[in-house]
């Protein structure tokens, strides 16, 4: 059984979800089968909105945020390639951050390729895709959008470490430490890692609260070493950067708890692409 499985099945992991919004995937194809295939890939890890051709999907790009944008090139009324050039011009029209999209197709011809990329698509795949690379572009498109987001923003300017770039994971150590446990035991270690990341965290708004900036310090000192433990180095990078005041801590408590949250899902998508 697959380790992400056994993560999964135990509802205070699963809980993790409800503690930030989950990337939002706008799938565009006007395949039924192929739409159901993309949704199983992807229905533990985003929210996922569906539109069955190009003049569908270009209102609602324009009307909604998403995070990443799975494109098909032969649909009815407007053809994919057509509708990603609309929405790239609308998008610097409009001063907005350029989403992640994705497209897959049948069409497996190098010109094919060439003219999905002048259209403005980020990555060219070829049906019939598989899961992980499905998954690895979530991954890249999620990195990209965390990085970009007021957590990089707010910290940048005050001279601390910033984090998360795409080394935010300590991917070798976990795969390491992976072979080391086994299946069970590494599962184990991140259900204790996700109960004392709470528990800290409760502890953190607690000291905040009572202005015990001694015990929030020592806390946020455990938080980050806890961390590292199990290759969140970007958590803990994040814990070893800030400086709290009256001002700053509930933000920070914030986006501690949701880069931890970011960094636990990562590790399961991890775990089933790579097959740890």
């Amino acid at each position: 059984m697959q380790l992400v499985k056994v993560i999964a099945s135990h509802k205070k992991v699963v809980a993790m979800h409800d503690m930030i919004d989950l990337p939002c995937v706008l799938i565009v194809d006007d395949d039924i089968a192929s739409m159901y295939i993309y949704e199983l890939f992807l229905d533990k890890y985003c929210r996922i909105d569906l539109a069955y051709n190009g003049v569908e999907a270009l209102e609602k790009m324009r009307n909604h945020s998403y995070e990443m944008i799975i494109m098909d090139i032969k649909m009815p009324e407007m053809d994919g390639l057509t509708a990603i050039k609309h929405f790239r011009v609308w998008e610097q029209q409009n001063n907005v951050k350029k989403t992640y999209i994705v497209v897959i197709t049948a069409l497996a011809f190098n010109h094919d390729r060439q003219r999905s990329y002048s259209a403005g698509c980020d990555l060219f795949l070829t049906k019939p895709v598989n899961r992980s690379s499905i998954l690895k572009a979530l991954r890249i498109c999620t990195c990209q959008t965390l990085s970009s987001s007021v957590l990089h923003k707010q910290y940048c300017d005050r001279g601390g470490i910033v984090v998360p770039d795409e080394n935010f994971l300590d991917l070798a150590y976990l795969k390491n430490l992976y072979n080391l446990l086994g299946e069970d035991r590494f599962a184990k270690l991140l259900r204790t890692a996700y109960s004392s990341g709470q528990e800290l965290l409760e502890s953190l708004y607690d000291f905040f609260g009572r202005s015990d900036f001694i015990g929030f310090s020592e806390a946020n000192y455990r938080f980050g070493d806890m961390a590292i433990h199990v290759g969140m180095t970007g958590v803990n990078m994040l814990s070893k950067s800030i400086n709290i005041t009256n001002e700053t801590g509930e933000e920070y408590i914030c986006n501690l708890r949701d880069l931890f949250a970011f960094s636990l899902d990562s590790i399961k998508i991890e775990i089933e692409i790579n097959q740890m």
